[in-house]
């Protein structure tokens, strides 16, 4: 979906933002299989915990080679942001979901996070005005079956 019709020997400069989003997706659903692994000896707090201390220098590295940052115009808001993003969602909800993880199969649980980029297409349908091709409803729908699929009692 994300490259469309292009070969990988025909990809452009434009192309690389897909990229970064399916190597980042492969890399999340690596996290995933790993901690769904850990979380049976180890504690999902101590989880995240662990999780954040090993990928937190290599943003911080990506941040420092890739990004300038303007020292006099940083804010509360942008500080706020990033305890926000860093504490509350990473910390808490990351944690809550390797609870669920501990709990149930992690396929299960993340089989749910396909439902937000489907959320985030009809949202930006809704308030941007944005047209829905046949190939993004087709997706949506057949990720919609694969959830009904995995999720469903035997």
């Amino acid at each position: 979906m994300l490259l469309g019709d292009a070969d990988l020997a025909g990809l452009q400069v434009s192309d690389l933002g897909n990229l970064i989003v399916i190597v980042s997706a492969a890399l999340l659903g690596l996290r995933i299989a790993f901690a769904g692994r850990l979380l049976s000896s180890i504690d999902p707090v101590r989880v995240t915990i662990w999780m954040m201390l090993f990928s937190l220098p290599v943003f911080a590295l990506g941040g420092a080679l890739s990004e300038t940052i303007a020292w006099q115009r940083l804010d509360w808001r942008p500080v706020l942001a990033l305890l926000y993003q860093g504490v509350i969602i990473a910390g808490f909800c990351f944690s809550v979901n390797y609870v669920l993880m501990r709990r149930y199969n992690p396929s299960v649980i993340a089989s749910f996070g396909f439902l937000e980029p489907i959320s985030g297409v009809l949202a930006s349908a809704w308030l941007l005005g944005e047209l829905l091709s046949w190939s993004l409803a087709s997706g949506a729908a057949a990720v919609g079956l694969g959830l009904l699929l995995i999720t469903r009692r035997r």
